[in-house]
């Protein structure tokens, strides 16, 4: 009985979703950034931070949509060119 109520229970207990990383953060860029792309050999630095920001708005706004998250994958951002 008691083995019912436990499966039961932990049935029912969900994990919260976590919170999504702060792109705006240079630090938390910065590692995102780095972790996704390091196939590619890219680096953080702030030109390269602002450079990649740039191109993702100027791409959103050629395609007329709002942007949306995004979390320093480059390959997203060769998606949607």
């Amino acid at each position: 009985m008691y083995d019912e109520i436990w499966i039961d229970l932990l049935e029912r207990v969900k994990t919260p979703v976590p919170p999504l990383p702060d792109m705006n953060d240079p630090d938390v860029f910065k590692w995102n950034f780095e972790f996704q792309n390091w196939k590619y050999g890219l680096w953080f630095t702030n030109h390269v931070m602002n450079c990649f920001k740039s191109l993702r708005k100027e791409i959103y706004d050629r395609l007329e949509r709002e942007q949306d998250y995004w979390d320093g994958n480059v390959d997203k951002l060769y998606e949607l060119i």
